[in-house]
């Protein structure tokens, strides 16, 4: 098998990391919107995957196992930022008067 070097090797495993990672941006632009997130995810799982491996001795199936697992948790994190989850029970700050009057609604006096 000498096809099967360390170079063919690495530039398959890049172009199949690029493959997933292109395909995961096209479904978020496919929708309308961009998004860098899948980018910034996808490197928190390969770090975590590449210092368990490298500097700790966790085998390579359980590091990408667990870097994906860390990467999801951060998404999940993240959502749960943005979007507040769980969905507070807290009244708004603001009441639905003071949202309705104001220079720009069309009920104010001119």
């Amino acid at each position: 098998m000498e096809w099967l070097n360390p170079y063919h090797l690495q530039v398959a495993s890049f172009v199949l990391i690029n493959a997933i990672l292109g395909v995961s941006i096209y479904v978020t632009l496919s929708t309308g919107q961009l998004s860098l997130g899948n980018a910034g995810f996808m490197s928190i799982g390969a770090y975590t995957a590449a210092l368990l491996s490298t500097q700790h001795q966790v085998p390579i199936p359980a590091g990408i196992l667990a870097g994906s697992l860390l990467a999801g948790a951060a998404g999940s994190w993240s959502a749960s930022r943005h979007f507040g989850f769980p969905a507070s029970t807290s009244p708004s700050p603001r009441s639905d008067s003071a949202r309705s009057s104001g220079p720009f609604s069309s009920t104010g006096s001119r």
